[in-house]
């Protein structure tokens, strides 16, 4: 089917914009006067880009796709400016970092899969129960286009794979030599705005949520109280942020940072994927070791969605945490922000 003159042209456009933003480090986002989240970051731009094709496509009643080979080499260029501001990040904070040998210290955050020579460093609230569910299809314990519950996935699941600490230092060394190694990140705003949505607003439809919020819940509450009652209310947002940002709040992996659960200042990623991305980089992944034609992605519906990321829920959720806190919040995962290239978000009303 022939591709219309406008399609090609948005494909020069995004080829050019692809090679444009190799070095382009991301000015901040903004919220416009309607506080709505204005996104900088190239990578939602080509994204955005793609899809806007794909529509436009289906509008004109043309077939419209990249071929495999356009595909492959448009995430290979996102892949090298994602590391190339990695690397910038790392030796800009070196005096900053921790470090971890994952060879010598194996986290428990690592599932290796022999059978496809594959490493990733899984981190809560980033899509890492999809992860799994695609892992337990790789390895044979699922089969492809079938589900689990997410607590399954997570506690009996999980059990049916590897982790890195199973393995010998030398086949560690071995591993990290020669197997393909993966993350994924996410804007640190809308994961922390997750877990609060997932485990602890009392809308939340995950199935353990009750045990969170009787538990954690009730610390939070007793030590924030509301100035203006004598009883407890419920646990607000502010107050969940207020917590995260005490001296002593414990270092929970559901609100660990990124970079000190997969610490990518040490190990060399092969891939950096993005959670806002989380489709387009899951294909590229499947495409590395060939399995994107007998494996598919997860819906995000099967691993209880928060909406964290869309402009309107943050904005729900944000407009309401003290401008103070949002500057704390901001020094907590700052490592975060400036590593994988994500906005200082402000409430910009001029």
């Amino acid at each position: 089917m022939k591709i219309s003159c406008n399609l090609a042209g948005l494909f020069m456009v995004l080829l050019g914009f692809v090679l444009c933003t190799l070095f382009y480090v991301s000015s901040p986002g903004t919220f416009d006067d309607n506080y709505s989240y204005v996104s900088r970051e190239p990578d939602l731009l080509i994204e955005k880009t793609i899809y806007d094709m794909q529509i436009n496509a289906r509008q004109s009643n043309e077939s419209y796709h990249f071929d495999n080979d356009d595909f492959m080499q448009i995430q290979t260029n996102v892949q090298k400016r994602r590391k190339q501001i990695l690397e910038r990040g790392c030796y800009l904070s070196s005096n900053r970092l921790t470090h971890l040998n994952m060879a010598i210290d194996p986290p428990r955050n690592v599932i290796v899969d022999d059978k496809n020579q594959l490493i990733y460093c899984f981190v809560p609230k980033v899509a890492c129960t999809s992860w799994k569910m695609v892992f337990l299809q790789l390895n044979g314990f699922l089969h492809p286009g079938k589900t689990l519950s997410q607590y399954f996935v997570n506690r009996p699941g999980s059990k049916k794979l590897r982790v890195l600490g199973e393995y010998t230092l030398q086949q560690r060394r071995y591993i990290f030599g020669h197997y393909k190694k993966f993350m994924f990140t996410r804007n640190p705003y809308s994961r922390v705005l997750s877990v609060y949505r997932n485990k602890l607003d009392p809308g939340s439809t995950f199935d353990r949520a009750k045990k969170w919020q009787n538990k954690l819940g009730k610390l939070i509450t007793s030590k924030f109280k509301d100035k203006t009652s004598i009883k407890n209310s419920s646990l607000t947002f502010p107050k969940f942020i207020s917590f995260l940002l005490e001296a002593n709040a414990p270092d929970n992996r559901h609100w660990k940072s990124v970079y000190d659960s997969c610490f990518p200042c040490d190990v060399k990623y092969d891939v950096i994927g993005r959670f806002e991305t989380l489709e387009t980089d899951a294909k590229y992944i499947l495409k590395l070791i060939g399995k994107d034609q007998t494996i598919h992605f997860p819906q995000a519906e099967q691993s209880s969605p928060t909406n964290s990321s869309k402009p309107e829920v943050l904005k729900e959720y944000y407009s309401k945490v003290p401008r103070l806190d949002m500057k704390k919040l901001y020094a907590k995962y700052k490592l975060d922000f400036e590593l994988f290239g994500y906005s200082e978000m402000k409430f910009d009303k001029s």
